[in-house]
């Protein structure tokens, strides 16, 4: 079983001239198919998909939190899925708090559940902090992290009406490949601090974010934690333009990072 991650965006919430919104295609390669799971597809994500690897192989969409850069994408997906003949289910993975947002917004685009492929919700609220069977090939561990608590204190500090309907779910993600000897890689689309990495100690890989996380903190985390391969994306403003200077602070830290580019393909497990 090979897998792959395909990067077809790397900007954080502000996309730029050199830079599209960061969407995640985690492709497993087996003896039977290709699967494609979507992790955070942002705007853009299907026409990313028609240019590269189709819509064809589809298997299930993750969601880590409801901030418009890592959903926004989905939509479309549905969209252009259908138009191309889709009928089999499709299983979304996000925060119980999106769900009727996103149902809604299907409903209000014409995207009725009688008209297109049945959209399977699965909450994360519900199957956090234990493994989950996604399919025969894959089971996910989501784990709360603390990225949505800031929006929470500003919310109630300014005494927003809003604060009192949100839930600010935001989790971490482990993918688990049965078929490839339990391997296990991690990711996280935001974090809210740097020592939250610990959580990935059995992960041999992480994807993580440079849009509020320092790397030198971040080299640091997970050069104690022993993580064989470090992958960073999602760059803020600050970081989006300095790769060499990432490459040259990871190299004094000891830890392997990788900082990808929009288009770039890493291989974690060859066939």
């Amino acid at each position: 079983m090979g897998i792959k991650l395909h990067f077809l965006g790397t900007s954080s919430g502000l996309p730029t001239k050199t830079r599209r919104n960061q969407t995640i295609v985690l492709e497993i390669d087996t003896a039977e198919a290709k699967l494609h799971y979507l992790i955070d597809p942002a705007d853009g994500a299907s026409s990313f998909l028609a240019a590269d690897l189709g819509h064809e192989h589809l298997a299930g969409v993750f969601i880590s939190h409801m901030h418009v850069d890592h959903f926004s994408g989905v939509f479309q997906v549905i969209k252009t899925a259908w138009h191309l003949g889709r009928t089999e289910p499709l299983p979304i993975y996000l925060p119980e708090e999106g769900i009727p947002l996103i149902r809604s917004v299907l409903e209000q685009a014409y995207l009725w559940p009688e008209m297109i492929f049945p959209v399977e919700f699965h909450s994360l609220a519900k199957v956090c902090n234990e493994v989950h069977p996604i399919d025969k090939h894959l089971s996910i561990l989501a784990t709360p992290n603390t990225h949505m608590l800031l929006y929470k204190k500003r919310s109630e500090k300014r005494k927003w009406k809003y604060h009192t309907r949100a839930s600010f779910e935001s989790y971490s993600l482990e993918f688990i490949h049965h078929h490839a000897d339990n391997y296990r890689w991690g990711y996280v689309g935001n974090l809210g601090r740097e020592e939250e990495v610990d959580r990935f100690t059995h992960c041999k890989a992480v994807v993580t974010e440079l849009a509020h996380m320092d790397p030198v903190k971040l080299c640091v985390e997970f050069k104690a934690l022993g993580t064989e391969l470090v992958i960073m994306t999602h760059y803020g403003l600050d970081w989006e333009n300095r790769v060499e200077d990432i490459k040259d602070i990871a190299e004094k830290s000891g830890c392997r990072v990788l900082p990808v580019e929009d288009g770039e393909v890493v291989e974690l497990l060859p066939k």
